[in-house]
């Protein structure tokens, strides 16, 4: 999937214009290549999955075992957590793991884009350190 971003971030930016995404694939590729020009930015990817999905798993996981062991406490069944409690679960930890993934996001997109920049203008990212 991630060249298919790649070639979403170049459309939806100034610069080359596009007929169609086969046409901005090619023109990629033609451009920078297959590592530099449709896996441009595949670090920033795997941070961003790494940050945000770890860390929405985590936090749900981690408030639905502290709504459990409430239950537990209180006599009730471990599993008697409404659907209602386990959405708002869902809402705090997916918005925090938002958060936290949003720098990775960013470096994803500049790093994609950078190669439709003229030369003289490109910041030639190593990976996502670099460019976080």
């Amino acid at each position: 999937c991630h060249p298919l971003d790649v070639v979403r971030v170049q459309m939806q930016t100034e610069g080359v214009q596009y007929k169609n995404t086969l046409d901005a694939g090619v023109q990629i590729y033609r451009r920078a290549g297959l590592a530099n020009g449709l896996y441009a930015g595949v670090s920033a990817a795997y941070l961003r999955q790494w940050l945000y999905g770890s860390c929405r798993i985590g936090i749900y996981a981690n408030l639905l075992e502290k709504a459990q062991l409430k239950n537990v406490a209180e006599g009730r069944d471990k599993n008697d957590v409404s659907f209602v409690r386990k959405l708002g679960m869902g809402c705090v930890s997916g918005g925090i793991g938002s958060f936290v993934g949003t720098p990775s996001e960013l470096a994803l997109v500049r790093m994609g884009a950078d190669s439709k920049l003229p030369a003289e203008q490109r910041r030639n990212y190593k990976n996502v350190i670099d460019c976080v």
